[in-house]
């Protein structure tokens, strides 16, 4: 969550939608740039510091093709629980990217305009600084202690049944 938070720090300070064509381009491409580069320094520390027992080559199985990609399929029926949680994770992630990015449209149109300027940094208000410098963080920081609160929730009450929610 930490990186999210830095990440949505730093893109929303780097990129501009109102700037010129060619600067938002070699923005998101500072942004992209800047991704690959803190993904690169963790594979190469991960690489250096994991130390993995490789199997020896006689133990090793030949390689199936076939059953390597049957190890990423499940019957629902089998694991019922597994299905409503990609289920209930697959609609609430369409919930919140449906309207993320519109986000910075609606802050522009709502809380911006062209002559409004930020208290705390002092510039002129863009929708997309707004939500990566505030916005967003501030909902992940306030995600956190709900998210703890729901699990102590769920472990001291237990997880309900859904068929209790459906309207009779």
């Amino acid at each position: 969550m930490l990186g999210t938070v830095v990440g949505s720090i730093v893109a929303g300070v780097i990129i501009n939608k109102n700037d010129p064509l060619p600067l938002y381009r070699n923005q998101v491409v500072q942004i992209f740039l800047l991704i690959a580069l803190v993904q690169s320094i963790v594979v190469i520390y991960t690489i250096l510091t994991v130390k993995e027992t490789p199997l020896p080559v006689s133990g090793r199985p030949p390689f199936n093709l076939r059953l390597f990609l049957r190890k990423f399929f499940f019957k629902p029926s089998t694991y019922p629980n597994l299905s409503w949680v990609l289920l209930a994770r697959f609609l609430v992630m369409m919930g919140i990217w449906s309207v993320y990015y519109f986000l910075q449209y609606y802050f522009d149109d709502v809380l911006g305009g062209h002559a409004v300027k930020t208290i705390i940094f002092n510039n002129s208000f863009s929708g997309e600084f707004f939500n990566g410098t505030l916005f967003q963080p501030a909902v992940l920081l306030l995600a956190l202690p709900m998210s703890l609160l729901a699990g102590w929730a769920s472990d001291h009450w237990g997880a309900r049944n859904w068929s209790t929610y459906r309207a009779p």
